[in-house]
């Protein structure tokens, strides 16, 4: 990450921070203010209890940035998660509205392996499968990484049949057309006793329509192969560069 990527990174969560924190600290200053003027028993004590909400809900979302935001240069390589997950059912609160469903099973994940499994990116799973590896077995780290980044790359590539063969098939579905425009003209020749243009251009055009939409099909289909090509073999030469460059950290 760049210099300038880093700092509009900081401060989008700085905006981000100040936008979450704005609505219950803005609920506190109200409140003081009517603690200040209210002189009715009943209203001041509501104004407490609202001033105790605000406070609470001040606490938690500033737990939450920290942990969020901040666990990943703290001290440790494990992130709790029994922390995460009371954080935010105290962000979501007793309305009844959310339920939270929780699917992490463990009360602790290492930090790498917590944004792996929390990430929808293809190599995040080759990074999960290395960094439980490197725990058992170092030595073996390497020929897994390698082998689940091939599996990744292979699985990018499961749909491409589809393109090339479509293809290759789309000229001889015109041709086949052809052939059968050719067959209907020499039968409307047949029937008529004679030849003659009229006769015969409705199943030439016939035949050159097929011709033309088997084409203008198979260009496009081949078009859209090899661009799929070039840019799955891309992201090849991407996830293996960046998996050198994960072995090397963990070495």
């Amino acid at each position: 990450m760049t210099d300038t990527a880093a700092l509009d990174l900081a401060s989008l969560l700085c905006s981000r921070l100040c936008h979450d924190m704005l609505s219950p600290v803005g609920a506190l200053s109200n409140g003081l203010e009517l603690l200040r003027d209210e002189k009715d028993p009943e209203m001041r004590k509501r104004c407490m209890e609202l001033l105790e909400q605000s406070a609470k809900a001040s606490a938690d979302k500033l737990k939450f940035f920290r942990l969020a935001f901040g666990a990943a240069g703290g001290f440790g390589q494990m992130v709790s998660v029994s922390e995460a997950r009371e954080l935010i059912a105290a962000l979501i609160g007793d309305s009844g509205r959310i339920t939270l469903d929780w699917k992490v099973p463990r009360d602790e994940l290492p930090k790498a392996a917590a944004l792996c499994e929390t990430s929808d990116e293809p190599l995040a799973d080759v990074f999960e499968k290395g960094l439980k590896t490197f725990r058992k077995y170092p030595d073996k780290t390497a020929q897994v990484v390698t082998s689940q980044r091939l599996a990744t790359s292979i699985g990018l590539k499961r749909y491409l049949w589809a393109l090339g063969t479509v293809g290759s098939s789309a000229p001889f579905v015109g041709l086949f057309g052809t052939v059968v425009g050719i067959l209907k003209t020499f039968q409307s020749m047949a029937a008529a006793g004679a030849g003659g243009f009229k006769i015969v251009a409705g199943g030439i055009a016939a035949a050159l329509v097929a011709t033309a939409a088997g084409l203008l099909v198979a260009i496009y289909a081949v078009i859209a192969y090899n661009y799929f090509v070039a840019r799955i073999a891309t992201i090849g030469v991407q996830y293996k560069l960046y998996c050198e460059e994960f072995l090397m950290a963990l070495s």
